[in-house]
Parts: structure tokens; C-alpha cells; sequence
């Protein structure tokens, strides 16, 4: 995955940064809701030691919830946190997205 910004390398990273965590950027709900689902995001906290939690509504008004903690976060380098679905209760993953420089204009992102 891509993203366009400006060439200054420590601005680029952190608005690739910033585009991952911003619950308000229409490409974030983008990516994240299915197609005929509403996507409500009740906390975003991008921050270590912060939370998340959103919803997905299915079209007959079912709620989908997930949510997950941010263990690091350091804006422009890397990103772990758990993800988890409230329909398996028992099952955490670890995500580890972590920013790299990929040219003058691009900001990569590796999910590891």
C-alpha cells in the first residue's frame, strides 16, 4: 500500500502514520467497512497505551463490533497493537504495521 504526501521524509511518515490511525479520513472507513455496512467508530487513540473500538451495522441493523489496544506506537517507524472481534471473544491478533521511506513521494506500509 501506498500513500501519496509531500517529500519532506519525517512529514511524509507521519502523515502516512496519520492516515492508518484517523478514524475521520474517509479512506480509513473505506478500507476498514464492508460493502452495505455502516461503519461507526466509537473511540480511536493512537497512541501507545491508547484503544480503539468501532462498529459495523449490517443492513438489517446488526452491530459488528472490534476493537483492539495500541501496545506502541511511535508515528513515522511502527505500529503494534491487538485487533479482536467480539464474535470470537477468545481470539487476539497482533498486528505490527510498521513505515518505511519508499522514494521521494511515496510512504510505504508493511503489515507484519
Amino acid at each position: 500500500m501506498g500513500t501519496v504526501v509531500d517529500p519532506d521524509t519525517d512529514e511524509r511518515l507521519d502523515r502516512a502514520f496519520l492516515a492508518l490511525a484517523d478514524p475521520v479520513r474517509r479512506h480509513l472507513i473505506a478500507r476498514l467497512r464492508p460493502h452495505g455496512y455502516e461503519m461507526r467508530i466509537e473511540r480511536c487513540d493512537p497512541h501507545t497505551g491508547g484503544s480503539y473500538r468501532y462498529l459495523h451495522v449490517d443492513p438489517e441493523g446488526k452491530e459488528h463490533g472490534f476493537g483492539g489496544v495500541f501496545h506502541v506506537s511511535r508515528p513515522g517507524d511502527l505500529t503494534i497493537q491487538v485487533f479482536e472481534f467480539d464474535g470470537y471473544p477468545d481470539m487476539v491478533s497482533i498486528e505490527s504495521p510498521r513505515f518505511e521511506n519508499l522514494d521521494a513521494i511515496v510512504a510505504g506500509l508493511h503489515i507484519g
